[in-house]
């Protein structure tokens, strides 16, 4: 939904809602997959009571509960969002009408005096840091549909409001643009990579603990010498590959290493961004890039989400593990 179509603004702030834009609010409503899920949960635990009576009925109903429950947690809010509240709102042209600018609360808003409202898509598409805009949303699902430039601010501002809505996002203030721009990388955002990557940690702790249950009976009496070697082998060459893979597969995982890089390097230009898909079926997967001329940093969705295409900025990362530390934007 292009929120800066003039004309999609004007027929809004007469209360109406064009074609297009309820178009696509049908599309992001729509529930037929999310049912089939459900129906499928329920056909499952149908075919096992009728065709498979030995099977215990609270396995049955625990799997078919873990199937909904997830359809619960990740489709729901959408669901209820677009579903039970845009979409009547869009039929019956029930418009609002307010004045904010573009903030950042776990991705891109537009702040009013009183409540924030959502972008209609996952990636802000055009609006600018630090202008005021007039905005026509939708009052249920607190969604802006259209919008139109109130009040410009200078170049200077932009700048400022970006920088500051990416301090934001990847967690760092202005002390530590000052530090990075000596190459080095602060304490506070060292905390932040570990916060980030807190799973991780975990899981190496986890495969560490397991490893060292199989390694300590070869020094704690009575030593069983030929069972300790097994498990021993068995257990780390099961743990090297897990940290092979979560090394060469996770972001998280990447930026944790960061940490023992000593010197940060910057790259300076227009910012550009990418998406690719790899593999297929289960194995499918999108990564996403940030990209200055040939330069490239592989970046997390949300931070995708979030920055925009065509600012002028310098970036600082780790020169081995590519972690995008801060972004420091030169001109809007």
């Amino acid at each position: 939904m292009d929120l800066l179509d003039e004309n999609n603004f004007v027929e809004n702030r007469n209360g109406h809602v064009v074609e297009s834009q309820l178009a696509e609010l049908k599309q992001k409503a729509n529930i037929w997959a999310d049912l089939l899920i459900v129906v499928g949960a329920f056909a499952f635990v149908i075919y096992f009571r009728l065709y498979e009576g030995e099977a215990p009925q609270i396995v049955i109903w625990s799997i078919a509960a873990v199937f909904i429950l997830f359809w619960l947690t990740i489709r729901l809010p959408a669901i209820i969002k677009y579903y039970f509240l845009a979409l009547p709102d869009a039929r019956a042209n029930r418009l609002a009408y307010a004045t904010g600018k573009l903030a950042y609360r776990r991705g891109y808003v537009l702040q009013t005096d009183d409540i924030r409202l959502s972008l209609p898509g996952d990636k802000n598409e055009g609006l600018l840091a630090g202008n005021i805009y007039e905005v026509c949303y939708l009052p249920r699902a607190r969604m802006a549909v259209s919008a139109k430039i109130f009040r410009p601010v200078s170049e200077s501002q932009q700048m400022r409001e970006f920088t500051l809505l990416f301090e934001q996002l990847l967690g760092f203030t202005d002390d530590d643009i000052q530090a990075n721009r000596s190459g080095e990388l602060t304490s506070n955002q060292k905390m932040t990579i570990v916060k980030k990557s807190w799973w991780v940690i975990l899981l190496m702790l986890f495969i560490i603990a397991l490893a060292l249950s199989q390694i300590l009976p070869m020094f704690i009496p009575p030593v069983f010498l030929d069972d300790a070697i097994v498990f021993t082998v068995c257990v780390s060459g099961l743990g090297l590959f897990l940290i092979g893979v979560i090394l060469l597969g996770s972001m998280d995982a990447r930026n944790l290493l960061s940490l023992f890089e000593g010197k940060l390097e910057n790259m300076e230009g227009v910012v550009h961004l990418s998406e690719r898909t790899t593999g297929y079926g289960k194995s499918r997967a999108t990564h996403y890039y940030l990209g200055i001329d040939t330069f490239e940093l592989r970046i997390s969705q949300h931070a995708y989400e979030v920055l925009i295409d065509g600012l002028y900025c310098r970036v600082y990362y780790t020169p081995r593990f590519k972690y995008l530390a801060s972004v420091e934007v030169l001109k809007a």
